[in-house]
């Protein structure tokens, strides 16, 4: 059985850090104990400015 990578992209336009940006889309469209953090939940988002490429990790489960 073959294995696959999933890739699920959303533009968050009003937050003012990546860690804001995940948050945003994690309280919209994920169940609240995914969107808090939770242990054993898919909270890792990689987050990309528009304006200057720049790429961060965020982890939702991780302390900022």
């Amino acid at each position: 059985m073959p294995n696959y990578t999933v890739t699920w992209v959303i533009n968050a336009d009003e937050a003012a850090t990546p860690r804001e940006a995940a948050q945003q889309v994690a309280d919209a469209y994920f169940a609240p104990h995914i969107a808090g953090g939770g242990e054993d939940t898919a909270c890792c988002f990689t987050v990309t400015n528009d304006a200057t490429g720049e790429v961060v990790q965020v982890d939702l489960s991780q302390d900022e």
